[in-house]
């Protein structure tokens, strides 16, 4: 589902899967009539290809890198398959360049061509399925009646029902494996085989990559004209060389399912002499019995085979319910999202309404107040100007002074300059004789207080000691830190509970020796945090 293209990525690994394994069909393919090709062709051929060994060999290390990718398990859907590509690429034209078109015709194992070119076929018609599945399913709602929805369904159907048929040829196939008689191959009827697949690895190239881009683009969903653009400038790259004409992605996925049904149609004309022609002949040797064992046997082949093309259309009709649902859903929810979307609008739209009143409310306001702000402005920019012109008068009528006074200078300047200097000596005396009265009143006044008591420090055993336990313990502070892990915070924890016990003993030691600080003071407040960290 949607789901699970979106949010997942077991769909992206099938769709790789789908194509690794077609291109490794299709070099199977390739190799195997290339190695019975040069088992039965002559000695000049054989030395011929010969040349080419060194670029068999480079190829083959493209493969080993591969190879060792899915042996390591570094293989997933993010894994680049144009090694693979161009390896098979590589070995098909010298396969059909290295021999002439009638030596490669008559040196083709026919039976085995056909048994591969059937597996080719099915695992192209998954990728194919695959790949167009993805298309349809991210392919935008509302979108489904475009060419792009249709193409990709025409598609699915399509290979659905090629590969019921590839089912029917491979069983017919390995029930004539022993008495096969095959007529010989035909140019013609080879170079048809040869468009067919180039033209079915040309849609898979289109369609993979498009469902990559796409993919990579979509959020919840592609529109058709953006996909159809992805699609239309993959098929002018990708486009077979013997598509000379330029045509839809349509016309080129029908074209290449005609080509391949007619590949199918064509495998069982071959088929069917040898069922047919020996199914209604009877022969005196034979048993009728036989024969009409083996009429019933295809009978009930072809009842289990329109049985699991009944399974599957019912698979695809429960698809198709299961995917009308969603949609019928997802409707749902964009006519609820479009109705809540319509009230926003409504809401947002008297909000806007409401603030555009408030704003040209707010605008006339804020103009009436840079009125009145403009006019007491003037006014107090014309009393600063009276101001600054009264204080330029006053500035000029000082000068004037100014000058008057610096022009009447007489011999009075000396004595005033001595009267002030007696008048500092007067002062520094003053304060002189003060402070020497002030001194003499505080000696008095300290002679008459009651002397202090200076508390005199007695060496006791009681503080050796404690200074030795001091000691020790700081030592076994700092030797705790270099224990690491639980072991040193079990100790350091230790070490703290008995310098808590070594603090009271040193301030009971303290009070013991000096009784006067023991007294009910507010002496003893400072303990629990100046204390502690002076320790």
């Amino acid at each position: 589902g949607r789901d699970a293209i979106f949010e997942g990525y077991s769909v992206q690994r099938y769709i790789f899967r789908a194509q690794c394994i077609y291109l490794l069909k299709s070099l199977q393919l390739v190799l195997q009539q290339f190695r019975h090709g040069l088992n039965h062709c002559d000695y000049e051929l054989c030395t011929h290809a010969a040349i080419y060994r060194m670029d068999l060999e480079t190829q083959e290390q493209q493969l080993d890198e591969f190879v060792r990718l899915l042996k390591t398990g570094q293989l997933d859907e993010h894994t680049n398959c144009e090694p693979i590509r161009r390896v098979l690429h590589y070995i098909n034209g010298l396969h059909q360049n290295l021999m002439p078109p009638q030596t490669l015709v008559d040196l083709l194992d026919e039976h085995q061509l056909y048994e591969t070119l059937v597996e080719v076929y099915e695992a192209g018609m998954d990728a194919v399925n695959a790949n167009a599945g993805m298309l349809h399913t991210i392919i935008k709602l509302g979108d489904e009646q475009t060419s792009s929805f249709q193409s990709m369904q025409m598609l699915m159907e399509h290979s659905c029902a090629l590969k019921q048929k590839l089912k029917k040829v491979q069983r017919k196939l390995s029930g004539n494996k022993t008495a096969a008689a095959w007529t010989g191959m035909q140019c013609a009827r080879y170079q048809r085989i040869l468009e067919a697949n180039e033209a079915l690895g040309a849609l898979i190239s289109i369609l993979g990559v498009s469902a990559r881009e796409a993919n990579k683009e979509s959020n919840g969903g592609i529109a058709h004209e953006k996909l159809w653009h992805l699609l239309s400038l993959n098929y002018s790259k990708f486009a077979p060389s013997q598509d000379t004409e330029q045509r839809e992605l349509d016309v080129f996925g029908q074209r290449c399912m005609k080509l391949l049904e007619e590949q199918l149609e064509e495998l069982c004309t071959l088929l069917e002499p040898r069922d047919v022609n020996t199914e209604y002949v009877r022969h005196a040797t034979c048993n009728t019995l036989q024969h009409r064992a083996a009429q019933i046997k295809r009978h009930y082949e072809d009842v289990k085979s329109l049985e699991l093309a009944a399974a599957e259309r019912d698979k695809e009709i429960k698809a198709l319910k299961y995917t009308a649902k969603l949609k019928q859903q997802d409707y749902s929810e964009l006519q609820v999202r479009k109705e809540m979307a319509e009230k926003q609008v409504h809401r947002f739209s008297q909000d806007y309404c409401q603030t555009l009143t408030q704003m040209a409310e707010g605008m006339e306001q804020l103009e009436q107040c840079i009125l009145s702000k403009e006019a007491s402005l003037q006014h107090a920019l014309n009393t600063l100007t009276d101001k600054l012109s009264v204080l330029e008068q006053a500035q000029q009528h000082w000068q004037q002074q100014q000058q008057a006074e610096n022009a009447c200078a007489t011999s009075s300047t000396r004595s005033c300059n001595r009267e002030l200097n007696l008048m500092h000596q007067a002062l520094r005396q003053e304060r002189k004789l003060r402070v020497q009265l002030q001194g003499i009143e505080l000696c008095k006044t300290f002679a008459a207080l009651e002397p202090l008591h200076v508390p005199q420090l007695k060496a006791s055993i009681q503080l050796n000691s404690l200074e030795a336990e001091l000691r020790t313990f700081k030592n076994q502070w700092l030797l705790s830190h270099l224990e690491l892990g639980s072991r040193g915070d079990q100790r350091r924890a230790q070490i703290q509970l008995q310098g808590s016990r070594l603090l009271r003993h040193i301030f009971q030691t303290y009070c013991t020796l000096n009784p006067h600080r023991a007294a009910p003071t507010d002496f003893g407040l400072f303990i629990s945090q100046d204390l502690r960290r002076a320790f």
